[in-house]
């Protein structure tokens, strides 16, 4: 799945996760859902550091990228819980937890969907999981199933800020009309 997609569909899934909980969610545990929808895809970033000066960073850097470790369940969920974690005790908002955990996890449940899937028990196992396993029927990156949930994240997101803003909407325009309804 490409980028935008994994922004809304984590910020969806934050919106998902914080009602099932039954936590307080705002537009700071929005946004940060949609940054840890991306938190996996660390990976792609990992050449440019593996060039670092900083030789520490250069051998994390290339532990992870070669092995595959930023899609691995046993690492990518509990690096998302940690962060959301350490953010909700910075913010005093424990939305921020279910941000980490609810966008990391929609990016593992989407790249498993996708064409090549992902190696969900890394460094465990190198085998490569995806869903359906017949790879001809598993949707293509960029096509119309990646399109769809794209869309439909966004529209939810959408209404949900237009539901947001409608109070603000009728109020701004029962003072431009002077009071009158």
């Amino acid at each position: 799945m490409r980028y935008p997609t994994h922004l809304v569909a984590g910020a969806c899934a934050t919106l998902g996760l914080g009602y099932l909980a039954q936590v307080p969610i705002g537009l700071p545990e929005v946004a940060a859902g949609a940054v840890a929808g991306l938190l996996p895809d660390v990976d792609y970033v990992l050449p440019a550091l593996e060039r670092s000066r900083i030789p520490w960073l250069r051998r994390l850097a290339g532990r992870i990228g070669d092995s595959g470790l930023a899609h691995a369940a046993i690492v990518a969920l509990p690096t998302g819980a940690l962060l959301g974690g350490l953010a909700a005790l910075a913010s005093g908002r424990i939305g921020m937890l279910a941000a980490g955990v609810a966008g990391v996890l929609v990016h593992l449940l989407l790249d498993l969907c996708g064409q090549i899937g992902v190696q969900l028990w890394a460094p465990f196992s190198r085998a490569w999981i995806a869903f359906p396993p017949w790879e001809r029927l598993r949707p293509p990156r960029g096509g119309t199933v990646e399109l769809s949930i794209f869309s439909g994240s966004s529209a939810f997101l959408a209404w949900l800020g237009g539901r947001a803003l409608f109070p603000y909407a009728v109020q701004l325009l029962e003072r431009l009309q002077g009071g009158r309804p």
